[in-house]
């Protein structure tokens, strides 16, 4: 079981990993642009954005491969159940580990990757907002994803150790 869970693990945190560094290219070229306001949405070129568009998708399938598999991995690996667990009882395990430092933010990001979901043409103070939110949520969405990786490591370490004795 430990080992099928650790391949798996380790499937879903490369497939994260190619969306944490397409979410940092952006993030670089995006920084000199920032705040935005409703004047820079609705003069955005199209390599502006592309740019806002790669930054939108890997920002919110970072947030859902988190949120849908990560987590519950993670926590079944630390020996927790998620049997009938929803994903805010899953965030609040995580919190409880020490992963997440406030559950409240990460609903926050949830709740933000619905809002970049829809498209919002006649609502440029809409979009500018949405997007200098989740440009700001991005330190901990990549921070989360860190922790993670160290705390699966780590619980490695211990499991190896324990298989020595």
């Amino acid at each position: 079981m430990t080992d099928n869970i650790t391949l798996f693990l380790d499937s879903l945190f490369k497939v994260a990993k190619i969306h944490a560094d397409r979410l940092s290219t952006s993030v670089q070229h995006l920084q000199p642009k920032m705040p935005l306001s409703f004047q820079d949405v609705e003069a955005f070129t199209f390599d502006e954005m592309l740019l806002w568009e790669m930054f939108v998708n890997r920002f919110s399938k970072l947030q859902d491969l988190m949120g849908a598999k990560i987590f519950k991995a993670v926590i079944d690996y630390a020996g927790e159940s998620t049997d009938s667990t929803t994903l805010i009882d899953r965030i609040n395990i995580l919190e409880k580990l020490g992963i997440i430092d406030d559950s409240a933010v990460w609903k926050d990001l949830r709740e933000m990757r619905n809002h970049l979901a829809h498209e919002y043409p006649d609502a440029p103070e809409t979009v500018a907002n949405y997007l200098n939110q989740a440009f700001s949520m991005t330190c901990v969405l990549m921070e989360t994803l860190n922790r993670l990786e160290a705390f699966v490591e780590t619980l490695r370490i211990k499991n190896k150790m324990a298989q020595k004795l």
